[in-house]
This record gives C-alpha cells, sequence and structure tokens, in this order.
C-alpha cells in the first residue's frame, strides 16, 4: 500500500488490519486462561463486536473489486 493512501476505518473507529492485530489479542488472552469470567465475558463482546465490523470491511472491498473487476 501506499504511503498516500488513506486506510478507511470502519464505523468503530479502527482499520481492518487494527481489528486484525486487537483480535488476535483477545485470542491470546481468551487463551491464556488467566482471566477471570466476568473479563472473558467481556473480551468475548468485544472480539464479536470487533469481527463483525471487519466482516463487513471486507464485504464492502469485496464489492470494489466487483466493479473494478467489471471495467
Amino acid at each position: 500500500m501506499m504511503a498516500a493512501e488513506k486506510k478507511k476505518k470502519s464505523d468503530k473507529g479502527f482499520t481492518f488490519e487494527e481489528g486484525c492485530k486487537r483480535l488476535e489479542e483477545i485470542v491470546a488472552q481468551l487463551s491464556g486462561g488467566e482471566v477471570t469470567l466476568e473479563k472473558n465475558i467481556e473480551l468475548y463482546k468485544e472480539g464479536s463486536e470487533i469481527l463483525n465490523a471487519c466482516n463487513e470491511m471486507l464485504e464492502q472491498a469485496k464489492g470494489v473489486i466487483k466493479v473494478v473487476d467489471k471495467d
């Protein structure tokens, strides 16, 4: 990606790459088994919201690619 290109942020305020990085952090915390049940639930909820936002960004990107491929 060129430096001049602006990364698109989700409605939640993060880029796809930032979302993926945060999901990796959440998975590591959940897999570690060292957090409370309440924290596990909080992390799961956050991860689910990030995953949904990232999936929306992917769908938007697919739409753009389909339009470009038609040309």
